[in-house]
């Protein structure tokens, strides 16, 4: 059974990339082995879209308010490559990865896969540890800066670990 989604980006700096998710974005990771990166990301959601032409994938990280979203992000000395896009469907704005890739933002103005309960605060969570004790962690907008992305972030975590706890 698929339990997951493991998004690969690949970069021309890696490093400096991989320390902007962690250290900018504020995304949790564990290391590989050899400091090799891989982080944890908020709930996603899987479109498949027609095309005329080559077939590709792209990442959008979603937010609920794109403009706060960039507010807390420009504190941390990051702007938009490019201002804001109406798309209709929803409002994007690429930010640049330090190997200068960007990276866009998206805030959907359709329905979405992801349960919306996310709207309120949660600023606790509980997670259990692989052996089904109960930890708790303090703060879920701590350092991160993007809101309401954490706040979901948080409240899937607390959905999940709460069902994980109990088969255990």
């Amino acid at each position: 059974m698929i339990n997951g989604t493991h998004v690969i980006i690949y970069s021309r700096d890696a490093e400096a990339d991989r320390a902007f998710i962690r250290d900018t974005l504020g995304f949790p990771g564990v290391d590989a082995g050899d400091g090799w990166l891989i982080f944890r990301l908020p709930p996603a959601e899987i479109a498949v879209h027609p095309t005329d032409g080559e077939s590709k994938h792209e990442l959008y990280l979603m937010c609920e308010d794109i403009e706060g979203t960039l507010l807390d992000l420009a504190a941390k000395g990051v702007q938009p490559t490019n201002p804001i896009s109406d798309e209709g469907w929803g409002l994007l704005a690429p930010v640049s990865l330090p190997s200068g890739s960007d990276l866009y933002l998206y805030q959907p103005r359709h329905p979405v896969a992801l349960e919306q309960r996310h709207a309120r605060a949660v600023d606790d969570w509980i997670m259990c540890d692989l052996s089904g004790r109960t930890t708790v962690g303090v703060g879920a907008s701590r350092g991160l800066g993007l809101g309401s992305l954490v706040r979901s972030l948080a409240l899937m975590l607390v959905e999940s670990s709460i069902a994980t706890c109990a088969s255990t």
